[in-house]
C-alpha cells in the first residue's frame, strides 16, 4: 500500500509543478478533486486492511 500512496503523492507533485509552470489558475478547481480522491482511496484502503487484520 505504501508504494501506491507514494505514487499518488508523486503524481500530485508533478501535476502541481505543471499547473504552476503553466500559470493555469482555472485548473485549481480540477486539482482539488484530484488531490482529494487519492486521499480517500488511501483512507479506504487502510480501513480495509485494518478490518482484515482484525
Amino acid at each position: 500500500m505504501r508504494s501506491v500512496i507514494i505514487l499518488g503523492f508523486v503524481l500530485l507533485v508533478i501535476l502541481m509543478i505543471i499547473l504552476v509552470a503553466a500559470g493555469a489558475k482555472q485548473f485549481l478547481s480540477l486539482l482539488v478533486p484530484l488531490a482529494v480522491f487519492p486521499l480517500l482511496i488511501g483512507v479506504g484502503g487502510r480501513r480495509k486492511i485494518a478490518r482484515r487484520g482484525k
